[in-house]
């Protein structure tokens, strides 16, 4: 079932998503004009990208052409408009596989002829390209996929011969090579991303000038794929060597590389202007507080963001030239008037790692704090010292920490909530059950809602017997995929929402969704996704966030916050350093220390030390030779005992496990309980508990304890406690 309240909030966060990048002579917005629309993603409007983050089966949605042809203030141009629709019947789309692409040439070939005469009847002409990415594949360098087709420059080419003024618009979900802005010069350009079920109708509302443009780039957009440190060995098949450290996104740009930029991270445009001054700071211990005013003096309504960057002095370790410390996006501000608002940020969590003492450190030097409209318009607007070297933490892991796996849970066990039972219901199960409860099952799992993705819990006779609920779990971070055929809301993609740089909006988006998902009786949403735009050729970056990870960070805090008002449960995904889908089950990450914990884990920190976050999915790839899903050092050491996690970690789906130097396997499922991942996802319905998996055999070998099984119960447990499943 569809809820009608999300519709709304759902247009607005398309709209203030959408990134205009440039707007020569008032092309934009169209106010009483005429206007041909050209390229076939004007119809075959791309809602979202494909696979588990936007699957969902959602009502027939206004498309941009219909959505245009709506607008009073926008006069459509019927003969192309009848043109496409013609050429679409004839040239439909066909997707076979949600995840898979092929990248063909889909965009439609027109006569200069018909470009031609629309110029005579129009003032202005909208071209809109269209891009689909997703799970399990990634973008290529090629006509069709990163770079342009041969088609879709034709048709720029064609129409930039005929109109001064005319605007593109890019339906995707990851950033393209934009060269040919400059090469056929293109007038205005906008980024509309896949904005979802009410994408359509937010872009005409951006055309028509009824909200003006505030998102602001979640990444940078380089001149060249060669600029990006990344490109180099990403599609090696098995191990990718994460050769630029803590030095990705605007982190390499604007330290090594400024002259390789065409937009910095953070840019955007308005249709009207802002001033932006710094009226005072407050230094408390150690919060850092900035006073700015943000004065609209433009002519049009608008919204600003208030972006700050941290320079740290370069004494024991090397620090990229600015790093994101914090912002704030302001209210809609008319023109003439003003906002005062502050911003503030801990110096702590500005901490840097330092691999020799495996501890994080803040050092001691000058501090300088740059405040503006992006990573490369920030000015200084304050600089501050740290008198003596900090040590922050401890070398990790805690040496205790070493011996905790093998004690029975009586001795020493974690416990989230005091005085409770669940210990004691624990010890009554047989070491039979408590393999079971490790099990996932599903797809479309018969004891939950139909078509979802997973049942857990109560998913055996024995188990369900003694109480214990059927919990449901979801896909996506883009709405609930119900492969029942039953409707959905479909919100816009992770990128598109990074791109509002508005905390409150995407908390309150997330409500509205958890809202949708407690009404379809499910208990967890799988989402938000959160790993890192490491390179603009991931097939996933449209359900991710950003190259940074204080800005995914806080808005994966965001949504979680946002579900868990409605008693719904984000599962944030994929941990850890899901950045390729390339070989996704087998590919080893290596990435040095210090990158891995500064950057590819801190945005999981951020979301669960500022974030009610119960339930985390590990990633399928490898991490310095350990999957993630068996990978103690992230899932116990620093996910539980360093940062202080206390809920339930469960596998992606059909993930498989290893020991150091061991094959991987699906069957490795001890070492999956022994690294303190949880809950195995999925098993085929029905089968929990007779698996053919190690669990069993390790537990008669000694290679697994029951106390370890024990634990992974108790995170299991205790977090369906907290479930609304827990109502039944």
């Amino acid at each position: 079932m569809i809820s009608d309240s999300i519709a709304k909030i759902s247009r607005e966060a398309a709209a203030d998503g959408a990134v205009l990048l440039k707007n020569e002579n008032n092309t934009l917005p169209i106010i009483n004009e005429r206007v041909a629309v050209f390229g076939r993603y004007q119809i075959d409007y791309l809602k979202s990208g494909s696979g588990s983050g936007g699957s969902v089966n959602t009502e027939n949605c206004m498309t941009p052409l219909e959505a245009f042809e709506a607008e009073p203030g926008i006069e459509v141009d019927r003969e192309i408009a009848a043109m496409y629709r013609e050429l679409i019947k004839k040239r439909p789309i066909r997707i076979h596989n949600a995840f898979l692409s092929d990248f063909k040439d889909l965009e439609l070939e027109i006569e200069n002829a018909a470009v031609k005469a629309a110029a005579a009847r129009t003032d202005k002409a909208i071209v809109i390209i269209g891009r689909r990415l997703g799970e399990g594949f990634d973008n290529v360098p090629k006509p069709g996929g990163y770079y342009l087709s041969k088609n879709e420059l034709r048709l720029i080419r064609q129409v930039s011969r005929y109109y001064k003024k005319f605007a593109v618009l890019l339906n995707c979900g990851n950033i393209l090579d934009m060269s040919w802005v400059n090469k056929y010069k293109v007038p205005a350009v906008m980024y509309i991303w896949h904005g979802g079920g009410e994408g359509g109708k937010a872009s005409a509302d951006l055309i028509s000038g009824k909200v003006a443009p505030s998102g602001r780039l979640s990444d940078t957009i380089a001149v060249s794929l060669k600029d990006y440190p990344s490109t180099d060995g990403f599609f090696k098949k098995k191990s990718v060597v994460y050769k630029e450290g803590i030095y990705t996104g605007y982190r390499h740009f604007e330290t090594n590389a400024s002259d390789k930029v065409l937009y910095p991270f953070g840019y955007g445009l308005s249709y009207t202007s802002f001033d932006i001054s710094c009226t005072g700071y407050n230094i408390n211990k150690n919060i850092i507080s900035l006073y700015f005013n943000v004065r609209n003096t433009g002519n049009c309504s608008g919204k600003e963001v208030v972006e700050l960057y941290i320079n740290k002095p370069d004494t024991a370790l090397d620090h990229p030239l600015r790093e994101l410390a914090a912002f704030r996006k302001t209210r809609l501000i008319n023109p003439g008037e003003s906002e005062s608002i502050d911003i503030s940020f801990n110096i702590k969590d500005t901490a840097s790692y330092d691999e020799e003492r495996s501890a994080w450190i803040i050092e001691s030097g000058k501090y300088i704090v740059y405040a503006g409209k992006n990573v490369r318009d920030a000015k200084e607007v304050l600089s501050f010292e740290v008198q003596k070297e900090k040590q922050l933490s401890k070398k990790l892991p805690p040496a205790a920490l070493q011996s905790f796996t093998n004690k029975h849970y009586n001795e020493d066990f974690p416990t989230a909530v005091k005085n409770d039972h669940i210990k004691e219901f624990i010890a009554e199960l047989t070491d039979n059950e408590l393999c079971a409860l490790v099990h996932g099952e599903g797809m479309n799992s018969r004891r939950v809602t139909s078509g979802t993705a997973a049942a857990f819990g109560g998913i055996t006779r024995r188990l369900s017997k003694k109480g214990i609920p059927a919990a449901c779990a979801s896909d996506g971070p883009s709405g609930i995929r119900m492969d029942s055929g039953e409707k959905a809301s479909l919100i816009p993609c992770g990128v598109c929402l990074a791109c509002t740089w508005d905390i409150p909006l995407i908390e309150q988006l997330y409500a509205e969704e958890g809202k949708e998902v407690a009404l379809n009786k499910i208990d967890m949403l799988l989402g938000p996704g959160m790993n890192l735009h490491r390179s603009p050729l991931c097939g996933r970056n449209f359900e991710y966030f950003s190259e940074d990870p204080y800005l995914t960070g806080t808005m994966a805090a965001a949504a979680v916050r946002g579900l868990m008002e409605h008693g719904i449960v984000g599962v944030i995904k994929h941990f850890a350093a899901n950045n390729r889908e390339k070989n996704r089950f087998d590919a080893d990450s290596v990435i040095p220390e210090r990158a891995l914990h500064e950057i590819y884990l801190k945005s999981f920190e951020i979301a669960v030390k500022s974030s009610p976050v119960k339930a985390i999915m590990t990633s399928y790839n490898l991490v310095n030779g350990l999957h993630a899903a068996s990978n103690p050092k992230l899932t116990t050491d620093i996910l539980r005992a360093e940062w202080g996690f206390s809920g339930m970690v469960m596998t992606d789906w059909w993930a498989k496990c290893n020991s150091r130097g061991a094959r991987s396997s699906r069957m490795k499922l001890a070492e999956m309980i022994n690294a303190q991942n949880d809950i195995y996802m999925v098993v085929p319905n029905g089968m929990a508990g007779v698996w053919q998996d190690n669990l069993k055999k390790s537990l008669k070998n000694g290679k697994l304890t029951r106390a370890a099984l024990e634990r992974s119960a108790y995170n299991i447990l205790s977090t369906i406690a907290q479930l609304r499943c827990m109502d039944k």
